[in-house]
């Protein structure tokens, strides 16, 4: 379940780097990095005040991929333009 809510988030995160891009034509990856900074902390803060059931490797892999799934998706849409 963590292997399919992982590959979950890395599309979405690809998704949304890219549709942050779309929304800016001067500074496209700035706002996919944007978007992939506040995610993050999202998901940082929420695991440290709520608490997670997950171990921690789970919220380690979460916010990479959020980082890493925005900036792809950001560069994509550049490359695509």
């Amino acid at each position: 379940l963590p292997a399919v809510a992982l590959t979950l988030l890395a599309m979405g995160a690809i998704m949304g780097g890219w549709i942050a891009a779309w929304f800016d034509e001067r500074t496209p990856l700035v706002n996919a990095l944007a978007l992939g900074v506040a995610w993050s902390c999202v998901i940082i803060v929420m695991s440290a005040i709520v608490g997670t059931r997950e171990p921690i490797w789970y919220t380690v892999c979460a916010t990479a991929l959020v980082a890493a799934g925005t900036t792809i998706g950001g560069i994509v849409h550049v490359r695509a333009a």
